[in-house]
């Protein structure tokens, strides 16, 4: 649940099971599915990862490394 102002809100239950993945999986590998990546983080930015869920404005660089990292906290 998640409250807004006074209100509370029930977002939509995902039923995730290994046989959907599974699917999900064997599309992807068939090109039957194409995913789009906004962006990979480590888990070090796991906090900025969960603000971009959010909605909120993040700010990533990428180095030379080709590593993004989040700034802008």
């Amino acid at each position: 649940m998640i409250r807004v102002g006074g209100d509370v809100e029930r977002r939509p239950r995902v039923d995730v099971t290994t046989e959907r993945l599974r699917v999900i999986a064997e599309l992807i590998d068939r090109g039957e599915l194409t995913t789009y990546v906004g962006a990979v983080l480590p888990v070090s930015d796991t906090r900025d990862a969960h603000m971009m869920l959010e909605g909120r404005r993040v700010v990533l660089n990428v180095d030379t490394a080709h590593e993004i990292k989040a700034t802008g906290h």
